[in-house]
């Protein structure tokens, strides 16, 4: 019970079914940065932008800040599983489950998405 008692949610449902997306995980807040500058062009009527993005510019700054923490799926090969209770065996006939921590994050970073990342761009108009 000690993990329906930790939460506010699961402790005001007890005895009923929780309802579907009824909790939510923890706000997640990021920002990026653009910096730009207009360069003349070879003639007359022509102008350059070179311009400076940092995306996640809070994680570039410190590398605590700016990560999407979200509770784990996977199960290691691909799959969507989120496993709250586990089978651990048997013991004297009796079935044994370990409980995991339900509250656990994990921090979202497949393709980079809890990472900063910058990019250089150029644009010539005529």
């Amino acid at each position: 019970w000690q993990v329906v008692e930790g939460d506010k949610t699961l402790n005001g449902m007890r005895g009923a079914t929780a309802q579907r997306n009824n909790a939510t995980s923890t706000f997640y807040n990021s920002f990026d940065m653009r910096l730009s500058q207009e360069i003349p062009g070879f003639a007359s009527g022509h102008k350059g932008v070179i311009s400076l993005d940092i995306l996640n510019f809070a994680n570039f700054l410190n590398k605590r800040w700016g990560h999407i923490e979200e509770m784990g799926f996977s199960d290691g090969s691909g799959g969507n599983v989120r496993r709250w209770v586990n089978y651990a065996g048997t013991e004297n006939g009796k079935m044994i489950y370990s409980v995991n921590d339900p509250f656990s994050m994990d921090t979202k970073n497949n393709r980079g998405e809890s990472a900063w990342a910058a990019q250089i761009t150029l644009r010539y108009t005529f």
